[in-house]
């Protein structure tokens, strides 16, 4: 399996790169250096790869993947190419305007076929999870006369200014010569140039509030009714993310998750339950910002009931924590790797 992450996504557009970070993804099929028109993909599927299954990528908010897994690697000609390509998606996709204009009716399909009412609504939390900073304007896949008219200039300066080596990691896992494999990186990448002056990436943080932000959020096309509940806080700074220190914390909120989780389910199960479904979980709004998040769906007209218990059992975990077989529990039968660090 071979991975390219690019720690850039849609929070890194200006307003005439709305969308294109999702755009240049699906442009790294078609054209690049070693690979113009559709010859990756002719390669890749000539091999026994299918795209969709083991040729694919995902664009986020913050970071941009590019995958291709479960290669048949049969001889080291495969991994030679599939690290070529992987070269090409770093620095050399060709961006060619009669590829271009191609595509906008295939971005503009995937636009319309995703934009469900979950997904709508979706769209319209991020001005209140991320209000008081540029990301509250994002919209990831971009909007609708955008994507018609954008020039080929704002997609090629996207590209050039985010897709550098200081932003990138390579990642090859598998039954793989480890040395092999190393040296063919070193060789097929070298000629791919440190920044000379790198693009700073601002993470910026989001501001906190006193009194408790609200937010009604409704589409005539919602086929159920939910609340969620957010605490803000600071971010584990990053450098942090790959240590001992960083796994731990990790683990830590997945067990907490776990148990609360828990909680939660036997509520549900109750015959006068207070809602239909409930979830708790700790993670990240965005790198700058973590969020320990509760929500409850529930029957109409029965918010401010749903509202009462997920607030109450939260209070419950604040003041009286968790019971030691609830722990033991968690670690051992649902985070197996807790039971080193726990």
């Amino acid at each position: 399996e071979f991975y390219l992450a690019t720690n850039v996504g849609a929070f890194q557009e200006t307003d005439e790169q709305d969308g294109l970070a999702h755009f240049l993804e699906h442009m790294c099929f078609n054209g690049t250096k070693n690979f113009p028109g559709k010859a990756l993909l002719d390669y890749l599927q000539g091999i026994g790869a299918q795209f969709g299954r083991n040729i694919n990528a995902s664009t986020g908010l913050e970071q941009t993947t590019y995958m291709l897994n479960n290669i048949p690697v049969i001889r080291n000609g495969i991994v030679d190419s599939c690290l070529l390509i992987m070269h090409d998606y770093s620095h050399f996709v060709l961006c060619e305007q009669e590829e271009i204009d191609a595509e906008r009716g295939v971005i503009l399909e995937e636009r319309r076929s995703r934009r469900t009412a979950d997904w709508r609504m979706v769209e319209q939390t991020w001005p209140i999870y991320f209000a008081g900073t540029p990301y509250a304007n994002c919209t990831l896949i971009g909007r609708e006369e955008q994507l018609k008219t954008f020039k080929r200039e704002s997609l090629v300066d996207f590209y050039t200014t985010w897709y550098q080596p200081d932003m990138q990691a390579l990642i090859v896992v598998g039954d793989i010569d480890v040395g092999y494999v190393e040296a063919k990186i070193a060789e097929i990448f070298a000629d791919i140039p440190a920044p000379a002056t790198p693009t700073e990436k601002i993470n910026y943080p989001i501001p906190g509030n006193e009194e408790p932000m609200v937010g009604i959020i409704t589409d005539p096309e919602a086929s159920s009714s939910s609340i969620e509940v957010i605490w803000k806080s600071d971010a584990v700074p990053q450098e942090i993310n790959s240590t001992d220190a960083g796994l731990f914390l990790r683990i830590l909120k997945k067990c907490i998750g776990i148990v609360m989780n828990e909680r939660l389910d036997e509520i549900k199960a109750q015959p006068d339950a207070p809602f239909v479904a409930a979830s708790f979980a700790l993670g990240d709004l965005c790198y700058s910002t973590s969020a320990t998040m509760a929500s409850a769906h529930f029957k109409d007209g029965e918010a401010v009931t749903a509202l009462t218990a997920l607030l109450t059992e939260t209070e419950r975990m604040r003041r009286h924590g968790f019971t030691a077989a609830e722990i033991e529990r968690a670690r051992r039968t649902r985070a197996p790797a807790a039971q080193q660090l726990l």
